[in-house]
C-alpha cells in the first residue's frame, strides 16, 4: 500500500478530514492532500501523522503490517491499562526526539529507525514504571 493510503485509511476511519489531521498532527493539510493523492511521496512529519492516527511510523512507511507496531494483539482486558502506556510511550519519545538534532537532520527512513527504537526501549516492561523524566533521559541516552 502506498504512503498516501496508509494514511488516507485510519483517518477515515477516524471520521476526520484532512483539515482534523492537520489541526492533530500539525502536519499542513496541504502536504497531508499531496501525501493522499501521491503528488508527495515522503515526507519528514512521518512521526507526528503517526501518532495523531494513533498508528505505528512502520505502518505509515510500509515497512510493517502491524498498525499499532506491535507483535502480538493485545487482550480486552489489559486493553485500556496499554493505550495509556502507550500513549505515555509515544508523548515521551516524541517530545525526546523533537528535541535531538541527530533526529531532526536524519532523514525519513533514519528517523523512523531511530523512532522504532526509541518507542521499543520507552516499552519495555522495566521502563513502563519510570517518571518521564527518568523515561526522557534512558531515551535520550539511547538515540545517542
Amino acid at each position: 500500500m502506498s504512503l498516501g493510503k496508509q494514511i488516507k485509511t485510519p483517518r477515515q476511519e477516524k471520521g476526520w478530514s484532512q483539515q482534523d489531521l492537520a489541526e492533530y498532527s500539525g502536519v499542513c493539510q496541504q502536504m497531508i492532500s499531496k501525501l493522499e493523492t501521491g503528488r508527495a511521496h515522503q515526507t519528514s512529519d512521518i512521526v507526528k501523522l503517526a501518532y495523531s492516527l494513533e498508528v505505528s511510523p512502520l505502518f505509515l512507511e510500509g515497512i510493517s503490517k502491524q498498525r499499532d507496531g506491535s507483535a502480538k494483539p493485545k487482550s480486552k482486558a489489559s486493553k485500556t491499562k496499554g493505550e495509556q502506556l502507550n500513549q505515555k510511550a509515544l508523548q515521551t519519545c516524541l517530545e525526546v526526539l523533537l528535541d535531538s538534532d541527530k533526529f531532526l537532520d536524519s532523514g525519513i527512513r533514519r528517523q523512523t529507525d531511530i523512532f522504532a527504537k526509541c518507542y521499543e526501549t520507552a516499552t519495555q516492561p522495566k521502563n513502563l514504571s519510570l517518571a518521564k523524566t527518568r523515561l526522557k533521559s534512558a531515551l535520550k541516552r539511547r538515540i545517542r
